[in-house]
């Protein structure tokens, strides 16, 4: 299965669908919870689960739209509280009647689930008092730290930065490397990587983008741990097999998971991409280095148009799955990254901001709040504004 969904990454490119990633974010954002279809939430729910998948859409033609909807992993059941009928599909293999299945209890089984979802409130209402008195407990502790001030510099010991060079070697190139794993489970993902020069189209396309002074390697490895990186004395960007991996399996029964994972992996590579350009060409980063490469992975994206915004999107997917998928706990807030939510939002404001008529369903389907959005346009454009900067002696 893995090496299946591998194929799509190299021979998809850009291609993500864009109506199964709408169908994929609200399942995730509304994963578990009974939606009326009278609800904005549970209309676009319905609305972008039926787009997706035909035998739904005639079997929503013949029946009629639901009083209620539930998605909950690769299922749907829908809700028809005159009939008191539950429906459910199965959306790992709809192609006949036959994966359908009608029961009864609707108005039963509604009751039993809003009671667990009022008493799964009340836990994590719970849970948000505790976590707010341990914030003002520790917020007390650092009233009574005395930090002293920092040393004024002396005159003149600061001066302004240098410009870049104008005219920049382009002595150095974006390469590729397949490496063959020690592990025997990872070797199908090696020989196709390897076989179809999986990395060869991101490097090329930076290639013919950027003026590089020194080289950098795109690999494919076994690491020994679940990652991606870039490693600054050897000038070497590792793609893990071990992340490959994972990410297929996350996706493997996800609608249009082939253009998911092609998309996240684009994301990845970019990103990693966005650390080594600040270390070579040592660009000043104000705030968090990580942001600073996912606005370089959704800047680059956002240059290849619709198919690119698709890609920043698939991310975006995964990231809001994985914060749906654990707890946070403090040390993910001491973490350099930014909270996965986070980086959902994050990618969800730029997109929007590239073109807000174009992705005005992001806001408009509960994606992306409406505060965010307002701002997203100027925030998208201070971000262009920087990357145009550091990056303009260096492109071709």
């Amino acid at each position: 299965m893995a090496a299946c969904l591998i194929r799509a990454f190299l021979l998809a490119g850009f291609l993500v669908g864009c109506a199964a990633l709408n169908y994929a974010i609200l399942a995730d954002l509304n994963a578990g919870r009974v939606l009326s279809t009278q609800t904005a939430a549970g209309s676009a729910m319905l609305d972008a689960a039926r787009a997706t998948d035909p035998a739904l859409d005639a079997y929503l033609q013949e029946h009629g739209r639901p009083d209620h909807l539930l998605v909950e992993g690769e299922t749907i059941e829908l809700f028809y509280l005159e009939t008191d009928t539950v429906t459910r599909f199965d959306r790992t293999s709809l192609e006949g009647p036959g994966e359908v299945s009608v029961s009864e209890g609707a108005n039963d089984f509604l009751a039993r689930r809003r009671a667990a979802q009022r008493e799964a409130e009340e836990q994590r209402a719970e849970l948000r008092k505790q976590q707010e008195a341990q914030r003002k407990t520790a917020m007390e502790q650092l009233t009574r730290v005395t930090v002293p001030p920092p040393p004024l510099p002396e005159a003149g010991s600061a001066g302004p930065a240098e410009a870049p060079p104008t005219a920049v070697p382009d002595t150095g190139s974006f390469q590729e490397e397949y490496v063959e794993p020690h592990s025997t489970a990872f070797i199908p993902l090696y020989q196709l990587l390897a076989q179809n020069r999986g990395l060869a189209n991101l490097a090329a396309v930076l290639n013919s983008g950027i003026r590089m002074p020194v080289s950098v390697t795109l690999a494919s490895e076994e690491c020994g741990k679940l990652n991606a990186f870039y490693n600054r004395a050897s000038h070497r960007i590792s793609i893990c097999y071990e992340l490959l991996a994972t990410l297929a399996y996350q996706f493997q029964r996800t609608t249009n998971a082939d253009a998911l994972l092609s998309g996240t992996l684009t994301f990845i590579v970019l990103h990693e991409t966005g650390h080594a350009l600040v270390h070579i060409f040592q660009f000043p980063v104000i705030g968090r280095e990580e942001d600073a490469a996912d606005q370089f992975a959704t800047w680059t994206l956002l240059h290849f148009g619709a198919s690119g915004q698709q890609s920043a999107l698939a991310a975006a997917v995964w990231f809001l799955r994985n914060a749906n998928s654990r707890f946070v706990s403090k040390l993910d807030y001491a973490n350099e990254h930014s909270l996965d939510a986070q980086r959902f939002f994050d990618i969800l404001c730029w997109l929007y901001g590239a073109d807000p008529a174009a992705n005005s369903s992001l806001v408009t389907q509960g994606f992306l709040p409406r505060g965010r959005a307002a701002r997203c346009p100027a925030e998208l454009n201070q971000m262009q504004q920087s990357w145009n900067t550091l990056l303009g002696p260096y492109l071709k």
